[in-house]
């Protein structure tokens, strides 16, 4: 029997790697489906004009720019602009996040098992999922932060006798994401109430941060007026358009997704972890405290300053996640070695069953709509892209120019029409007119009257909640004679529904 349990301890390594593979698969599959959206587009934009141009152009955006350089470099690596490759620089980020969560837990809670809960936790947690499989920074700075909190902690527990480690990663957090301020605060609280003895030097590592900072203050400062003006507020410091309040339905709406609508469960499982941690040794209770401070403490900073700085969107905390994960794996460690495998496996059925309801909204499917255009696209046709109620031309949004550039590149953005009905009048010179809008949109009535003057509806075809519609004028052909007094010319109409 001893035997047995030494060789299982042996072989433990295979759970992390096991849950490491799983989350590989699920952050994998489908990757490229949903279309590019709009922050997507910036970072593919950004990123491709290399190391100088990028800094121009984060210099009149919201974020500092090591992200986009990351992303650049990875584009340079690689040599390719596809979708699924691209998106690869947040998957391995987040793939990261999993393992550096297994380590944080093992060792804040002295147990392999608190360790695996807590990356089967962040692993299968549908809101991590849903930006890990997105070309943003937040997957990037979960690991950043993740990192950071380790070599904290190694400098807290006597591993290195400076913060040197700690005091690179809050430098390189800074320069990528404005918001892990917060978590430093955080950081810094917890010194301050449990390692005291060990804060003077941590203000020295604080100070080279702060000096590491000056050269990019005056770019933060003019991003801030910038804010300002796109926001119609002065002091705007979130993403100007994309920022919610601080009131009941946002925080309902961050509760529901973080949680992935199992409200009760997860408000069982955590409470439970505090009420257990208190009662604990005192090193597990005060990392459950720490767990606790970064999960809400974080919170309750961004919901507070929203109150009077508008910062709040539900991606933007996404750094929280970890801390969520840890004060679910530490409740594994309270039982015993039989039941601990049963409780971390119902964490991730749990989580794995559930965690599509903390997915938001798909986005345009441009790359779908287009897909089915360009195969379709015959020499002369016009593609009336109308995406936005009442619209009288083609809205081609931004994102839909990587399609266009990097996708479809025999597609040209002459053939779609930028002002209807005028462009079309013309039957003869404009035979076949494409219409691509969701089903809720109707046709103006003055475009409609033109577009079926000489034109019929041939062809729809059904993509999810878009119809693509091809009008066409009658060919040009002499009707078949079947006998002296019939003529027959027919004009199909072929229905597809496209799941």
């Amino acid at each position: 029997m001893v035997g047995l349990k030494q060789n299982f301890a042996d072989r433990f390594w295979i759970l992390p790697v096991g849950v490491l593979l799983l989350a590989w698969a699920v952050m994998l599959h489908h990757l490229a489906l949903e279309s590019m959206w709009y922050d997507e587009w910036i970072t593919w934009d950004y990123s491709r004009s290399g190391p100088i141009g990028l800094l121009q152009a984060t210099g009149e955006d919201v974020h500092p720019p090591l992200y986009y350089l990351w992303v650049w470099l990875w584009m340079t690596v690689t040599g390719s602009q596809n979708l699924f490759v691209l998106r690869l620089s947040a998957v391995i980020p987040a793939l990261l996040s999993v393992a550096l969560s297994y380590r944080l837990g093992a060792r804040w809670f002295r147990s392999r098992w608190a360790g695996l809960g807590t990356a089967v936790f962040i692993a299968t947690s549908g809101i991590f999922i849903y930006y890990a499989r997105e070309l943003r920074m937040y997957t990037l700075v979960v690991m950043l932060v993740a990192l950071s909190w380790l070599m904290l902690w190694r400098y807290l527990t006597g591993k290195q006798k400076y913060p040197w480690g700690y005091t690179l990663m809050v430098i390189v957090m800074a320069y990528t994401y404005y918001f892990t301020v917060f978590i430093v605060a955080i950081q810094a609280l917890s010194v301050l109430i449990f390692y005291r003895q060990r804060l003077l030097k941590l203000i020295g590592g604080y100070a080279v941060v702060a000096a590491a900072m000056l050269p990019w203050i005056p770019v933060f400062l003019h991003q801030i007026e910038l804010e300002g003006i796109r926001a119609g507020q002065e002091g705007a410091i979130g993403k100007f358009a994309a920022t919610d309040p601080t009131n009941l339905t946002t925080i309902s709406e961050f509760i529901q997704r973080y949680t992935a609508g199992q409200v009760s469960f997860m408000l069982l499982l955590v409470g439970l972890a505090l009420y257990m941690g208190w009662k604990s040794t005192p090193v597990i209770r005060n990392n459950v405290i720490i767990a606790a401070l970064w999960f809400f403490g974080t919170m309750v900073l961004f919901f507070g300053i929203n109150l009077f700085i508008p910062l709040y969107n539900l991606r933007y905390v996404l750094m929280v996640i970890p801390a969520l994960a840890l004060l679910v794996g530490s409740l594994v460690v309270h039982f015993n070695r039989a039941t601990r495998p049963v409780l971390v496996g119902l964490i991730g059925a749990g989580a794995l069953m559930f965690h599509f309801s903390a997915f938001l909204p798909p986005k345009l499917a441009h790359g779908e709509l287009l897909a089915m255009i360009d195969q379709r696209y015959q020499p002369g046709d016009r593609i009336w892209y109308n995406l936005t109620g009442g619209a009288l031309g083609s809205t081609l949004s931004q994102e839909g120019d990587y399609y266009m550039e990097v996708v479809f590149p025999d597609l040209n953005s002459d053939w779609f029409i930028w002002d209807a009905p005028r462009e079309f009048a013309d039957v003869e010179d404009n035979p076949r007119i494409w219409d691509v809008r969701p089903y809720w949109i109707p046709m103006p009535s003055q475009v409609e009257t033109v577009l079926l003057e000489g034109r019929s509806l041939v062809s729809e075809e059904v993509l999810r909640v878009y119809t693509i519609s091809l009008y066409s004028a009658p060919p040009q052909t002499e009707p078949a004679i079947i006998d002296e007094k019939l003529a027959v010319q027919v004009s199909p109409l072929a229905v597809e529904t496209v799941s």
